[in-house]
């Protein structure tokens, strides 16, 4: 599962994009929901990444520590990609991040016409367990939702 977070900005408080109001359980529910074995997150900020560490502590993560955008301004700190998997059915094999410019491997670099450096972080896994398809695990005993009035 991919989704972009939404980096947590001061602007934000007080907001429908405000984390801590709004945002934290909606994703987290969503999450929960869909039950997937690997998420790829996109624009986590440190509270983010340590509220998923909270509500996901079945979960390992790989990639918020990052040396070249840990020592860049607090706003561009912030912003980082991470990928959770789960604990129980993968192991890290390796992994890293590459940024998109003409020297993906120096940290930071970017296109000219880029205004901020942008990156992946990307990792490789060894099932320890076979997953069953989507389609098996969805028919779980979890509650189905009422139909609606009205419809078949």
């Amino acid at each position: 599962m991919s989704c972009n977070i939404l980096l947590d900005l001061p602007e934000h408080k007080g907001t429908a994009l405000d984390w801590a109001a709004h945002r934290r359980e909606a994703c987290e529910d969503l999450i929960r929901a869909q039950r997937a074995d690997v998420l790829c997150l996109q624009e986590v900020g440190r509270t983010q990444n340590d509220d998923f560490a909270r509500a996901f502590p079945e979960f390992t993560p790989f990639g918020y520590d990052d040396p070249y955008v840990d020592r860049r301004p607090k706003r561009f700190q912030s912003i980082k990609n991470v990928i959770l998997f789960s604990a129980e059915r993968y192991d890290l094999l390796t992994g890293g991040a590459y940024w998109f410019s003409a020297t993906p491997w120096l940290a930071g670099s970017r296109f000219p016409e880029e205004g901020l450096p942008r990156h992946v972080t990307s990792a490789l896994r060894s099932a320890i367990t076979p997953s069953p398809p989507p389609s098996v695990r969805r028919r779980s005993t979890a509650p189905r939702a009422p139909a609606l009035r009205g419809a078949p």
